[in-house]
């Protein structure tokens, strides 16, 4: 499964033009694969950057105060809360072990290893054969853990933190000999490029990603004025932006007759066709990416050689 980059291209001069490419996603549920990989933070003081990190699907933990999720595990599940988006182990952190004690316990851990509160879990112990429902909280430094989907329901853990920092980022794993499986509700709208294979040492098992789709692969044109509203939107169709794959694409821009359109011929395959009504020189051409992704572009031109022998 490949989506869309989401891509910037600018026209300008003082003004300018912005031709953007994006698919729109409401992402539901994802299903993570954790394999061991060692020790606690008690351990390894760089085990957060070993875990898994959540906002490459648009969770920014800075912006919630809750997950829930069902794992599937043995034992020692981690499930990081970070002060850092993407784990850095530098940053301040709550380490949560969710399986500790053979499968029996879970353990809540500063960011110096030591442990601050610990529970049983009694009937939810994890187990290596079915799906364990758990939630967390982290409100105002009150950080609570518990059993099934519903937030403050059977509380395992309830510990408030007397100098609490921002949770920015979460990160799962899973150590001493056990791998993981993970299934995390969350509800996220943006451009993500979520495709097979390993990020890190996680594998991301994108056969079970279950994805509503709100296709939108669009391209747009803005207009760099007061407002920089959308002057000329269409749909990409076959020639949407992906992970995996180049896709070619034009650019025209003659007496201020923008048009962008599919393929390396120009005026062939048009999207987009926009005058100006008051249109400037365009003096340069600069692109980007954003919204969390990357980008690689093979860009033809054709120029005066001006090396001297």
């Amino acid at each position: 499964m490949s989506v869309s980059v989401y891509v910037n291209v600018y026209l300008f001069q003082t003004d300018n033009y912005m031709i953007t490419g994006a698919l729109q996603d409401i992402l539901r549920e994802v299903h993570v694969h954790t394999p061991n990989t060692d020790e606690s933070i008690q351990i390894d003081p760089n085990a957060p950057e070993l875990s898994h990190p959540l906002n490459q699907y648009g969770f920014i933990a800075s912006e919630k105060s809750s997950i829930d999720f069902e794992l599937k595990v043995c034992h020692d599940a981690f499930i990081y809360l970070s002060a850092s988006l993407v784990m850095d182990s530098t940053a301040d952190v709550y380490e949560i072990v969710m399986g500790g004690g053979s499968g029996t316990k879970v353990f809540l851990r500063s960011k110096n290893g030591v442990d601050v509160a610990q529970g049983l879990l009694g009937t939810s112990n994890t187990d290596c054969d079915q799906f364990v429902p758990f939630w967390i909280s982290w409100e105002n430094g009150n950080v609570k853990i518990g059993k099934g989907l519903i937030i403050n329901q059977d509380v395992v853990i309830d510990w408030t933190d007397s100098d609490p920092f921002i949770i920015a980022g979460i990160g799962v794993r899973s150590g001493y000999g056990s791998s993981g499986q993970w299934i995390f509700h969350v509800e996220a709208s943006g451009e993500f490029c979520v495709t097979g294979g390993t990020r890190g040492t996680m594998n991301i098992l994108t056969t079970d990603i279950v994805r509503e789709r709100k296709w939108r692969e669009r391209i747009l044109l803005r207009r760099n004025d007061a407002t920089f509203q959308d002057v000329a939107v269409n749909e990409l169709g076959d020639g949407s932006t992906q992970c995996g794959s180049f896709q070619p694409i034009w650019i025209s821009w003659q007496n201020g007759n923008i048009k962008i359109g599919k393929g390396l011929s120009i005026d062939s395959k048009v999207v987009i066709d926009w005058r100006d009504p008051n249109p400037f020189i365009i003096h340069g051409v600069g692109v980007r990416t954003g919204l969390g992704q990357s980008g690689q572009w093979i860009i033809y031109m054709e120029g005066k050689n001006t090396h001297k022998k």
